[in-house]
């Protein structure tokens, strides 16, 4: 397993206070009436012009953008929520990423996935 950045060893398992600030988004997106509803894994590969991290802030951006124009076309604006993180540095990068998408905007995030790659919908596990 490849060291991860910052950390001095390395580790098969996220240490106590990522994990509870991960419970901690879950709890916050469920008392502000926004549950994390949609899981995303998202593949990417390093290269030269963008790694990985500037690429999955591109995505963030773009869903941000996209959430804002269909508020504003429903009259009812939906700041974003979510949690993710990063595997496998190194490796085969990926993001693991929840997210709250409302109800009658969930087509259209299928839409603009797909041409992104296979994109699956399921309710997050309860831990």
């Amino acid at each position: 397993m490849p060291k991860i950045a910052g950390r001095k060893q390395e580790s098969d398992h996220i240490n106590r206070r990522v994990t509870q600030s991960i419970f901690r988004a879950f709890d916050y997106a469920e008392a502000t009436n926004r549950p994390l509803n949609t899981y995303v894994v998202i593949h990417l590969r390093e290269k030269a012009s963008a790694g990985a991290v500037t690429q999955f802030t591109r995505i963030r951006h773009k869903f941000r953008d996209w959430l804002s124009y269909r508020g504003k076309k429903t009259s009812t604006p939906v700041p974003p929520i979510y949690a993710y993180s990063f595997e496998k540095p190194g490796q085969a990068i990926h993001v693991n990423w929840v997210v709250h998408v409302p109800d009658p905007p969930k087509s259209g995030v299928r839409k603009k996935a797909a041409p992104m790659g296979r994109a699956r919908r399921r309710a997050p596990r309860s831990l």
